[in-house]
């Protein structure tokens, strides 16, 4: 491959990269390292490998590539990541939709049909919250249904049925449907309808949570709702609800050990 410039930048063959990204040993790492500074270093001959590794059989060979394009390419990326998540299944295609929600949510408009047919087939312990997720995000008022469904389901664990049913309530009512687990202290759902409210983000949430922290009926509540309020009265200092992506977003699953999100470079560590 030549860069723009002209210069020659040869990238490992797809072969070599399967076998690193298998390994846990130091040596592998850093060769890994080596090869996303060169994505950086060159991006339209990086973003072209990365496309062409999303492609290869390995799960595990597609699942890096797909997520290093995420990272260093952003929304760029979703054209390729849109063509994986139609030619995936399990792990690789949980990891594919995480990613083009972290930076490119509408480009999932067009899987709607799929994203509620994946709903309804789920099974315990599988994609579905995933899936509750993205469609709540979306705003898909087709779904609330589907999504109260899938809370209600006696195979559904706990924690995945109260965030299921919070969020079916957050498509159907809007955020007052949310909020109203926090002010009327419907104590089992309050950790799941304060996360909701934070990801919501807006004035009214934050004034929710404050509500929550000092007026809550339990200590319990009353310090999940104040542990909330700091971290959205931060988040709204330097952001613009919502936030989907926080916290433990689709991408916290990356280790940004050698990677700086703010100047999108590598470090020399």
């Amino acid at each position: 491959m030549r860069d723009g410039n002209g210069t020659s930048v040869i990238f490992p063959p797809g072969e070599e990269i399967a076998k690193l990204v298998r390994s846990d040993s130091r040596r592998a790492e850093l060769k890994l390292r080596a090869v996303r500074k060169a994505v950086v270093a060159h991006p339209t001959d990086g973003y072209e490998y990365l496309a062409e590794l999303s492609r290869r059989p390995e799960d595990k060979t597609r699942v890096w590539a797909s997520t290093w394009g995420t990272v260093v390419f952003r929304g760029r990326f979703a054209p390729v990541l849109l063509e994986i998540l139609r030619q995936s299944k399990g792990d690789v295609w949980s990891s594919v939709l995480s990613d083009l929600l972290s930076v490119q949510p509408d480009a999932l408009r067009s899987e709607l049909p799929q994203l509620r047919n994946r709903l309804r087939r789920a099974r315990t312990h599988g994609n579905g919250l995933l899936c509750v997720w993205a469609l709540a995000q979306l705003a898909d008022a087709k779904s609330a249904p589907l999504i109260r469904a899938f809370g209600s389901r006696p195979d559904t664990p706990p924690y995945e049925s109260r965030t299921a049913l919070v969020l079916a309530d957050l498509v159907d009512a809007g955020p007052a449907g949310v909020f109203r687990y926090i002010t009327e202290h419907r104590h089992d759902y309050v950790p799941e309808a304060a996360m909701v409210a934070l990801k919501v983000g807006s004035a009214d949430a934050l004034a929710v949570l404050e509500q929550g922290a000092h007026a809550a009926a339990d200590e319990d509540c009353r310090r999940i709702c104040a542990v909330h309020a700091t971290d959205l009265a931060r988040l709204r200092a330097t952001g613009t609800p919502p936030f989907w992506d926080w916290p433990g977003g689709p991408l916290s699953h990356i280790v940004y050990t050698d990677y700086d999100k703010a100047t999108g470079r590598f470090l020399n560590n």
